[in-house]
Formats: structure tokens, C-alpha cells, sequence
């Protein structure tokens, strides 16, 4: 915090300003422009506009670096890609999570319950690498990756379900006996299940399965 002498050109942020009479927000997050050990003084370009310069051993600030973090809301499985700096992935995770709750993150405002968060599957550093972070981001005890296994496998068995109807209908291999009764309750289950695009691209897909013509199917 303060004990660091960051270079010129290095990003920080503020965590508090406790002898300045206007001090700069905490928070808020500036590019260093010089470093004078002698003074005691670092020069800082705020983002909001401001040059109020920090005294070192005085002022707390930290070091921060770009991080891209990618989140999962656990609802909708709306995927958010979220970019911020901060000291490392831990901070970077948290301050994403706020980003979305608040509806401050790209992808649109959502519409959380009480128990609903984001849910952070990866954070990348400035170097594209991809970092290890401490929070545990689980729903129910089945983390994120596995929900959204989960999902795609139900609609990759709609898929199969729907092509084998097509195909029997096609042949006239027909029936309405128990078999087709519980393929049916299964397919209405995994539909259910999916979230609302997902819906929509079943839909479209059977459609498309039952009104191109089997000559078609085969030559492509």
C-alpha cells in the first residue's frame, strides 16, 4: 500500500487520501505520470479529470493491472464478459461480481434474487494468461462449468430425440405406444430445463429437420 514506489506510467488505485482537505474519491482509479522520492511525492493523472498529486508514506493506494473476467448469472446462464483492474484475480472476481449485480457490466441490466449471483468461471491477466482465484463459486454444490455441461447435454439429447422422430416418421415407423409417450416426457423435461435462447434454437432446428427433404439431408 504505501510502502510501494510504482513507475511512470503504472495504474493505481486510491484506498484513501487521510490528511488532504479535497481528497481524491476513494476508489478511484489514475495513471502515474512521475515519482519524486525526494519530495516525497507521486504525480497522478486521475480518470476523473483531477491532478492532485499522492504523498508517499501518507496516502494508501494500490497497484492494479487489466484483468478479463468472465461471469455466468445463474438464472438466465447469461454470459458476461467483464474487463477491470485490480491487484490480482481474487480482487478482479469480486469486483466483477459487483459490476454485474449492480447492472454496471455490458450485457445488460439483470434482475437478480436475493440468493442469485454471477458466478466467475475464468479470470485472464493482461498477459492472456489464466489466473487461479479463492472464491468458490458453486450453485447447490455443482459448480458453474458442470451446470452448463448439464445444459448443453440436454440439448444435445433434444437433438437426437427430434431426429429420430423425424426419421421414423419418415420411414411411417409411427406409434403412439408407452415408448413414444416417455420419449416425449423426457424431451418436455430437458425442454423445460433450458433457458430461453436455447429454446428458441431447438424450435428452430426441428423445424428445419422436418421440412428439408431426406434427399437433402443425405447429399449434404
Amino acid at each position: 500500500m504505501t510502502h510501494l514506489i510504482p513507475s511512470v506510467g503504472e495504474r493505481i488505485r486510491l484506498i484513501e487520501m487521510p490528511k488532504d482537505p479535497c481528497p481524491i474519491e476513494p476508489g478511484s482509479l489514475g495513471t502515474i505520470t512521475f515519482v519524486s522520492p525526494g519530495p516525497g511525492q507521486i504525480g497522478v493523472k486521475w480518470d476523473s479529470g483531477r491532478t492532485l498529486h499522492l504523498v508517499i508514506g501518507v496516502d494508501v493506494f494500490e497497484i492494479v493491472t487489466p484483468h478479463r473476467v468472465v461471469l455466468i448469472e445463474d438464472n438466465s446462464y447469461a454470459r458476461y464478459d467483464v474487463f477491470v483492474e485490480a491487484t490480482g484475480p481474487d480482487q478482479a472476481a469480486g469486483i466483477a461480481r459487483e459490476m454485474v449485480v449492480d447492472g454496471k457490466a455490458d450485457g445488460g441490466t439483470q434482475h437478480f434474487r436475493d440468493d442469485a449471483l454471477p458466478y466467475v468461471t475464468d479470470v485472464i491477466d493482461a498477459a492472456g494468461e489464466e489466473c487461479g482465484f479463492g472464491e468458490e463459486h458453486e450453485f447447490a454444490g455443482v459448480v458453474v462449468p458442470d451446470l452448463l455441461k448439464a445444459r448443453d447435454t440436454c440439448a444435445d439429447v433434444i437433438e437426437t430425440i427430434d431426429e429420430f422422430a423425424v426419421s421414423c416418421e419418415r420411414a411411417q415407423h409411427t406409434d403412439t405406444g408407452l415408448a413414444w409417450e416417455i420419449l416425449n416426457a423426457i424431451r418436455t423435461k430437458l425442454f423445460e430445463a433450458l433457458p430461453k435462447h436455447m429454446q428458441e434454437e431447438a424450435t428452430t432446428y426441428l423445424h428445419e429437420l422436418a421440412t428439408t427433404p431426406a434427399a437433402e439431408e443425405e447429399a449434404a
